[in-house]
């Protein structure tokens, strides 16, 4: 299984450095831990990354077949996968993205709300987007907020206000 870990938001330098959006605090690990990617514009095979830097505390990717800037700047948007298999396992309580996706979430009083359509970064936290394609809401992913059970069903502490 591929896991999306971040979009192309740019290039860097003129060796066909990537510039990251990274989808979670976990490409600090990168360095050590990124070895090959798949990036959906360059179709369905993975390929080599040759180097990870850090830039403007921003990942800086360096892939195989990407060699200018012009190369890069047509990769702008692209996204970006890695084996589900290499990544760092989490902490007590700490999820990856594509693990609460598609998780029931129940209300306060225990009433159905649909489950985790996406998850959307924020500056302080991250946003469950919850409900169904006719109704939704923006749930703040913190304790204080949702309790996730032992099945992964997250159930709400508090009532959201609809968008």
């Amino acid at each position: 299984m591929w896991v999306r870990i971040g979009q192309v938001v740019g290039a860097h330098g003129i060796d066909g450095g990537l510039k990251i959006a990274p989808d979670s605090d976990q490409w600090r690990s990168w360095p050590e831990a990124l070895k090959r990617v798949r990036i959906d514009r360059l179709g369905p095979e993975p390929v080599l990354v040759l180097e990870v830097r850090i830039a403007a505390n921003r990942p800086v990717l360096r892939v195989d077949g990407v060699e200018s800037r012009d190369a890069a700047e047509r990769l702008r948007r692209a996204v970006i996968y890695r084996p589900g298999e290499d990544r760092s396992p989490l902490a007590e309580g700490e999820y990856y993205w594509d693990e609460l996706t598609g998780a029931a979430v129940v209300g306060p009083d225990g009433r159905p709300l649909g489950s985790v359509m996406r998850v959307e970064p924020g500056p302080a936290h991250d946003w469950l987007v919850v409900g169904n394609v006719e109704h939704q809401v923006w749930v703040p992913f913190v304790r204080a907020w949702v309790a996730v059970g032992k099945d992964r069903t997250l159930a709400l502490l508090r009532d959201p206000e609809p968008v």
